[in-house]
C-alpha cells in the first residue's frame, strides 16, 4: 500500500541523502506492506544510476539498502550495532563495492535511525493492546 510520508520525515532522509549526493534531488516514494515492511524509494530526477531504495523489517529491525551499481545491483544488509554485509542480485555475498560502500553504510546507519525514529511509534501506536 502506497503511503504519504510526513514532510519532516521527506526533509531529514532528503537531508541524509544530499550528504552523500549532494547534487541529487530525489522524488521520495514509499510504501507499507502488509503494516510490516516500510519500502522507501528515492528516484533521481535525472540519473538512474543515482536510485537507490531502502527496506526496513520490523519483525527482525533489519534494513537493506538496495543500489544499482556498475551494471549490477547490490544490497547492503544493516542491522543494529553496524553489522554490515553486501550480496548481489543474486544473492551471493560480496565485497563492499568500491566507491559507494562507504557511502551506502553510511547511509544505512542514519536512515536505520531515522525510520525507528518517525516510523516506529507510528507502527506500535496501531498495534491492538492486550
Amino acid at each position: 500500500m502506497n503511503i504519504t510520508l510526513s514532510s519532516e520525515f521527506e526533509l531529514v532522509a532528503a537531508n541524509i541523502a544530499a550528504q552523500v549526493f549532494p547534487n541529487t534531488q530525489y522524488q521520495l516514494l514509499a510504501q507499507e506492506i502488509e503494516e510490516r515492511e516500510l519500502v522507501i524509494t528515492f528516484k533521481s530526477q535525472k540519473k538512474f544510476s543515482e536510485n537507490f531504495r531502502v527496506r526496513f523489517f520490523l519483525n527482525n529491525k533489519k534494513l537493506i539498502l538496495s543500489c544499482y551499481y556498475k551494471e549490477s545491483i547490490y544490497h547492503l544488509n544493516y542491522s543494529i550495532a553496524n553489522n554490515y554485509s553486501w550480496s548481489d542480485g543474486l544473492g551471493d555475498r560480496v565485497f563492499s563495492p568500491q566507491s559507494i560502500g562507504e557511502k551506502f553504510e553510511f547511509l544505512a546507519q542514519k536512515f536505520y535511525a531515522v525510520i525507528e525514529e518517525f516510523w516506529l511509534p507510528s507502527f506500535l501506536s496501531k498495534e491492538p493492546q492486550s
